[in-house]
């Protein structure tokens, strides 16, 4: 039994470790050995190979063990080292057991250029926009990093000292203390303070998920040269995060005094010039700005990212598109399914079924079976690929209004899940529409998600999902025989699996206007489809059996039966009588079922109550013998007719 910290294992290189915990799930009849080894990018007790362990009398009590990162200097970003563990013992039932592995999170501290992070994605070096006190000059960053950055006290800084300092902690240009943390997979795009930011937001139409930033700027060299511009990004210790050392010759884009540069792949090297393009309005977002004091012939794209992200599909009335603060996912890390596209946006599509750029719906990992109005559970078959576990955050939008916002539409919350195809169940709120509706579904490496917004890996899946309200296929009284002189049970096949049937079937007497409290409800399943038995105990309009031989009936009288489709509404499903000495289920007690009775008259019931020379329909007082009590209520019903 493995136990990870807060469902999840992640350390940092020199920096802060973290621990699980390893028991077994029985005591063993002899000593265990687990035998913990890793891959060696992390230690385990301070070893890369430990073992631990167990007796009989402390087999059950959990075992810490602490994981650390090995500090190497390789820039790797954020990856994963991989534990295993194996068994040894005299015990074979513990002997050599298939235990999972565990997958820890390493944070890299060899930050620089490292693939992941918080990364330089677009710089405007050299804008249209008079250069007087670089006002029209911007750096974007984006948060890649699987966990929130608080950036207060980060800083951009370049080898002029003349321009930017090299001490963050003593210059104005930090970003301010207040500043909202950049969220995984966010965007910021840090300006000229001599602008106000919303003034900056509203001239490049940068969403409000974007973090726009002012601070007392440097500046950037027009020309850049190997030399004359080597852009650093530091935290607030002054740890470097990130450095570009850009220029305009090959094989960097060639500046042409309005355009920005940016990265084309957010996990590419951006020290490497080939990794970047020049913006041209109209591709990957780019826009040209509106208001004093930019110029429109700038063209740039801040705010908006490559085409590295997977966006949702799901129709208008959802959060899907960029702007409207729609979800999406950095195209990296764990995935749902066989696919996973990189757009520049939301394909936004009445069926949730919009085409990614090599037009194919990459919605693969994701299947919902029908919810059943009146359910309390219902199941998602999910397909995780590319991590051995990650977590999944999903929604339903259940009254149809177009949006994942009310109480008891998140299904999943951060639940985790393992590499392969898994049923994951979930609760069903009290009350859903009958038709068709949308879900959506996130994974990622740390959950924490909404419906909207980014995430710094993963993948997001809009499906459509239909909510159906459960019909009868068919109802069998007495298992078809053909009597009603007893009432014994009532069979309800329905169209699909229907939960908590027993709370949800009734029979009601209609001569007496009660509910029959004595029915004993069992289902099962067949076919995706649930079948429903109603036998009898002791209650109202119930004759209890005496005799194990005989099963209890149904009074005589008129019944209906109802299905609650769900909290409020109680369907009629189907009516029916039951009338003593109605051996032919003619309508009436009549010479024939006298004849009937006479046959039967004397006989003491099999254990099972249908030997071929004995019939229990004509067991009125249900003890196992058709006699003289049966015979004065045969006489009583003589001549009668069907009730109703």
């Amino acid at each position: 039994v493995l136990v990870e910290t807060n469902s999840g294992t992640t350390v940092t290189e020199a920096g802060a470790g973290d621990t699980y915990t390893i028991s077994l799930s029985q005591a063993p009849l002899a000593n265990v050995i687990v035998d913990v080894r890793t891959d060696g990018q992390t230690r385990v007790n301070n070893q890369t190979l430990t073992s631990i362990e167990f007796t009989p009398a402390n087999a059950l009590t959990p075992r810490t063990l602490v994981v650390s990162a090995i500090d190497d200097t390789v820039p790797e970003g954020l990856h994963s080292s991989i534990i295993t563990h194996a068994t040894r013992s005299t015990d074979l039932a513990f002997n050599q057991l298939p235990v999972r592995t565990l997958q820890v999170d390493v944070l890299d501290d060899d930050q620089v250029n490292q693939v992941g992070g918080v990364v330089i994605s677009e710089i405007m070096y050299n804008p249209a926009t008079t250069e007087e006190n670089a006002e029209g000059e911007w750096v974007e960053i984006v948060n890649t990093n699987p966990g929130a950055v608080n950036l207060a006290g980060w800083v951009l800084d370049d080898e002029d000292g003349s321009n930017w300092s090299a001490i963050p902690s003593a210059i104005p240009s930090g970003i301010p203390s207040g500043t909202p943390a950049l969220p995984a997979g966010g965007v910021a795009v840090i300006h000229n303070s001599l602008i106000s930011s919303n003034d900056f937001r509203q001239a490049w139409s940068i969403p409000d998920s974007v973090l726009v930033i002012g601070v007392s700027w440097g500046s950037l060299a027009n020309s850049p040269d190997e030399n004359s511009e080597i852009l650093e990004l530091l935290d607030a210790s002054g740890q470097k995060q990130d450095v570009v050392n850009f220029d305009d010759s090959a094989p960097w884009p060639q500046d042409n005094n309005r355009s920005s540069i940016y990265l084309t792949d957010l996990f590419s090297d951006n020290n490497v010039g080939s990794n970047w393009q020049l913006s041209r309005a109209g591709q990957s977002n780019a826009r040209n700005p509106a208001g004093f004091p930019f110029n429109n012939a700038d063209t740039a794209s801040p705010g908006f990212l490559p085409q590295v992200a997977d966006f949702g599909d799901a129709p208008s009335d959802y959060p899907g598109l960029y702007t409207a603060g729609g979800a999406y996912h950095l195209g990296t890390g764990p995935r749902l399914g066989a696919a996973r596209d990189t757009e520049l946006d939301a394909a936004v599509s009445v069926l949730a079924n919009g085409d990614d750029n090599d037009n194919t719906d990459d919605e693969d990992g994701v299947m919902f079976g029908d919810i059943v109005v009146g359910n309390s559970i219902a199941a998602v078959n999910l397909d995780l690929e590319q991590s051995s576990t990650a977590r999944v955050d999903a929604w339903v939008d259940f009254n149809r209004d177009g949006d994942w916002d009310d109480a008891g539409e998140q299904i999943l919350v951060s639940r985790p899940i393992n590499r392969g195809l898994q049923t994951v169940n979930f609760d069903l709120p009290t009350f859903i529409a009958q038709g068709e509706t949308f879900a959506r579904v996130r994974v990622s490496s740390t959950g924490g998600l909404t419906p909207g917004g980014s995430a710094s890996n993963g993948e997001v899946e809009d499906v459509r999902v239909r909510i159906v309200t459960p019909s009868i296929d068919g109802v069998v009284v007495n298992d078809n025989r053909n009597s009603r002189s007893e009432l014994t049970s009532i069979d309800v096949q329905f169209d699909t699996i229907v939960t908590g049937v027993e709370d949800r079937l009734q029979v009601r007497n209609l001569d007496t206007e009660e509910v029959v409290d004595g029915v004993f409800i069992s289902s099962s399943v067949v076919n995706d489809r649930t079948l429903a038995t109603l036998t009898f105990t002791e209650g109202n309009s119930v004759i209890a059996s005496q005799s194990s031989s005989v099963a209890s009936s149904l009074a005589d009288g008129r019944y209906e039966l109802g299905f609650a489709v769900d909290s409020t509404t109680i369907q009629q499903i189907d009516s029916f009588y039951r009338q003593f000495g109605d051996s032919d289920q003619n309508g009436s007690v009549n010479l024939a079922d006298f004849a009937a009775f006479r046959s039967a008259f004397g006989q003491i019931l099999d254990v099972d109550g249908d030997s071929s020379d004995s019939d229990s329909s004509f067991d009125a007082d249900r003890d196992g013998i058709i006699g003289l009590a049966d015979f004065a209520e045969f006489r009583s019903a003589f001549g009668t007719e069907t009730p109703g």
